[in-house]
């Protein structure tokens, strides 16, 4: 099980990938760059 130690996850269990996180008011957020600026996608 190398590598899964330090596992983000949410409410539920599921695992968060690289870019994804939980806002405070319980909605996802991804965030990715396009030249070089951050960019937001919210669920």
């Amino acid at each position: 099980m190398a590598g899964k130690a330090g596992l983000r996850r949410d409410s539920k269990h599921r695992v968060l990938r690289r870019g994804e996180s939980i806002r405070a008011n319980g909605k996802y957020q991804f965030k990715y760059h396009i030249g070089g600026k951050p960019h937001f996608v919210y669920s």
